[in-house]
């Protein structure tokens, strides 16, 4: 059997790699952070003109609370220390309770008729296609999606001023939460 000029070089190298025990590297999903770090900051911008819209339409200034939502832990420094499974499994988390607070804003909306609801249409769409991406993205690396939360929503039958304190705290609150997603999956991009 005569080996060709290109075969010959293929065929000692399968040697070499038998002989020595060096195999090619498994290959390793690496998850896609562009199109997450997209959708965080398409939040972030929809997110931001909701809560601008809520401003103009209620004139509401101030600081607003709301026990249910998510608690954002992590400061600037915490960035360098960040770690993937626990970050996603944080994102995917709290953007679910987001959904639910979005869904409690909607239905209450509806039900008094405020003008910010198609803004909240466009905010839970994003929520949700962002939170379908990361869920996708964690079961892409093997990772186990963390429970949906519960939150303790206000009761559907709220009157109108508790709706417009509570939409104003969500989109603040939502618009911190999407400004450090962005932040955060820039930051795991070098880590994967």
């Amino acid at each position: 059997m005569r080996l060709s000029l290109g075969q010959a070089p293929l065929a000692l190298l399968s040697v070499f790699a038998s002989l020595t025990g060096v195999t090619s590297a498994p290959f390793r999903f690496h998850p896609d952070f562009d199109v997450l770090v997209n959708h965080a900051q398409a939040l972030l911008k929809e997110s931001k003109q909701a809560l601008h819209l809520l401003k103009k339409v209620s004139s509401l200034e101030g600081e607003h609370k709301l026990e249910s939502l998510p608690v954002l832990a992590a400061s600037a420094t915490d960035m360098s220390n960040i770690q993937v499974k626990a970050t996603l499994s944080k994102l995917l988390s709290d953007l679910r309770a987001y959904e639910k607070h979005i869904e409690w804003v909607k239905a209450t909306s509806e039900k008094h008729h405020h003008v910010q609801l198609p803004k909240m249409h466009a905010v839970l769409s994003r929520l949700q296609n962002f939170a379908g991406s990361l869920e996708h993205q964690i079961v892409k690396l093997g990772l186990v999606p963390p429970k949906s939360p519960s939150p303790a929503l206000p009761p559907l039958n709220s009157n109108t001023w508790s709706v417009i304190q509570a939409s104003h705290a969500i989109l603040q609150n939502l618009r911190l939460f999407s400004d450090w997603a962005v932040r955060a999956l820039l930051a795991l991009t070098g880590k994967v």
